[in-house]
């Protein structure tokens, strides 16, 4: 990707903007995945505060908690509950790099990526959506070269976060069958071919 303008969804969206809202329910994905400074929460820990009826310092939430938004309980994820963090495996955020729009994936459990639901849903997604996976109990992340490209020039990616090009490898069907993914040895980056879609 030469420039900011090989991609072309600059949308933003907001909750205001938003088909519906749904409810939480059960689901407290985001309590567990997401890092919280304010209450020196990490990433993949479940917060202290979680409790039966959902957070209990709700009504004085940090501002990270406040301004963080499921992009499935906002309504940008069709769909009933079936779809919802908890019960697919999966929990959708969009955020804005660099005045682009990406709808950001974090696995709920290990290896939910490879479930058929999952799946079938990120490949509908990914026709309209720019889409950016995060593998369960880290913040490796996962895309498309031209999408890392992109957050490495808009100063995403650490050493705690680190960006890793994906392409996926499918048959004359269209079925998905492995992927190539490029991983940085020393000062070099190589590509590596991963076969099935148990590793996606």
């Amino acid at each position: 990707m030469s420039d900011n303008h090989d991609i072309s969804i600059p949308v933003s969206h907001k909750v205001s903007d938003s088909p519906a809202t749904k409810s939480c329910g059960g689901c407290t994905a985001c309590c567990t995945i997401m890092s919280v400074k304010a209450v020196n929460k990490l990433t993949y820990t479940p917060c202290q505060h979680i409790c039966q009826q959902g957070c209990s310092i709700y009504s004085e939430k940090p501002t990270e908690c406040s301004a963080w938004e499921c992009a499935w309980k906002s309504g940008w994820i069709d769909g009933d509950e079936r779809r919802r963090p908890d019960q697919l495996g999966v929990m959708f955020e969009f955020r804005v790099v660099g005045g682009m729009s990406f709808l950001w994936v974090y696995e709920v459990w290990p290896d939910a990526f490879n479930g058929t639901k999952v799946q079938y849903l990120l490949a509908r997604l990914e026709k309209k959506e720019l889409l950016v996976r995060c593998k369960y109990g880290s913040m490796r992340v996962e895309s498309k070269p031209e999408i890392i490209d992109y957050l490495r020039r808009n100063g995403v990616g650490s050493q705690d976060v680190p960006l890793v090009p994906l392409q996926l490898l499918v048959d004359v069907n269209g079925k998905v069958v492995g992927k190539l993914i490029t991983e940085r040895v020393g000062n070099e980056f190589m590509m590596r071919r991963v076969e099935g879609t148990d590793t996606l």
